[in-house]
């Protein structure tokens, strides 16, 4: 999850060994920009918007993680990248890909709780961009610690309830039928684990259908 323009300046693989278009681990690549005295960086992709599916607003833009690279030999006068190899990759990376510094380790609670104070939020999109999601699949849902969650937190998911018409309120010819309102039925649980502002991230947990972006996801009652 990054800032609209956290990537723009961040330094990019330039070019790559024998000018190959995708690379794996081992492999070696050329970056340009300022590393600020780091040498050892996560690799990513720049993606599109993160919306929420209720107010349609921008909330955060979502980069893919790719891998990581160490730098093997700083740029000298007259040259104008630096030499990196490749020491993990997730996915192929390639020329263009942004570089961020490789965060110092933390240690985390993980202990399963409710949120600090009720949360009614909608499943905004699935990581990896499917369109149905799984257990142990990734989602993200459109509130954050701004909103009570933190690292930790449990959520009720549910599909949304569908609004139907009345078999028996016809309205007048067939005109002004009337409507009901279905309830949200429960089918799993999702297990917040990365926390930013507006936006969090779930893992998918004992579900008894696929989950789709629009799903309710909310404290446990």
């Amino acid at each position: 999850m990054v800032d609209k323009n956290a990537l723009a300046g961040a330094p990019r693989i330039a070019a790559s060994e024998e000018s190959r278009v995708y690379l794996g681990d081992g492999d070696r690549v050329y970056v340009r920009g300022n590393l600020q005295g780091a040498t050892d960086f996560q690799v990513f992709r720049p993606g599109g918007p993160l919306r929420d599916p209720q107010t349609r607003a921008v909330l955060a833009y979502e980069a893919s993680y790719l891998g990581t690279v160490k730098l093997v030999k700083a740029a000298v006068p007259g040259v104008d990248v630096h030499t990196f190899i490749i020491t993990s990759a997730k996915s192929e990376i390639g020329v263009g890909d942004r570089l961020v510094p490789t965060p110092p380790p933390s240690l985390r609670n993980y202990v399963p709780h409710a949120p600090q104070r009720q949360v009614d939020a909608r499943v905004m999109s699935i990581y990896s961009g499917v369109t149905h999601a799984g257990q142990s699949q990734v989602v993200t849902v459109n509130r954050g610690s701004l909103d009570g969650l933190d690292v930790g937190s449990v959520l009720r998911l549910y599909h949304f309830g569908k609004t139907v018409a009345d078999p028996e309120r016809k309205g007048f010819m067939g005109f002004g039928r009337a409507k009901l309102k279905l309830p949200d039925e429960q089918y799993g649980n999702l297990f917040v684990f990365r926390v930013f502002d507006r936006v969090s991230y779930g893992l998918i947990m004992q579900v008894a259908a696929p989950v789709e972006v629009g799903d309710v996801a909310k404290s446990p009652e």
